[in-house]
């Protein structure tokens, strides 16, 4: 929806502020899209506004790279101390 994708563009915005007050360089950020964005019909606009909008660069992650990124994270908040 017009909400949903507002707020997210919003989000992508504060995000890159704040990288920039930390002195963080766009190429000091790995940005990553999942499946929301890789299967959404608008995928190549959003992107694009999104990559203006925040000087970053978004990658959107392949289905089998989520999937392992989804197990690592599982696996390491599993963990037992």
């Amino acid at each position: 929806s017009p909400e949903v994708r507002a707020r997210a563009l919003r989000t992508i915005e504060l995000y890159s502020h704040f990288c920039r007050a930390t002195a963080l360089a766009p190429t000091d950020v790995n940005v990553v899209a999942t499946s929301a964005i890789r299967d959404a019909s608008n995928r190549d606009e959003f992107l694009e506004q999104a990559r203006r909008i925040s000087g970053l660069n978004i990658r959107v992650l392949e289905r089998e790279e989520e999937a392992w990124y989804g197990f690592l994270a599982a696996i390491n908040s599993s963990r037992r101390y």
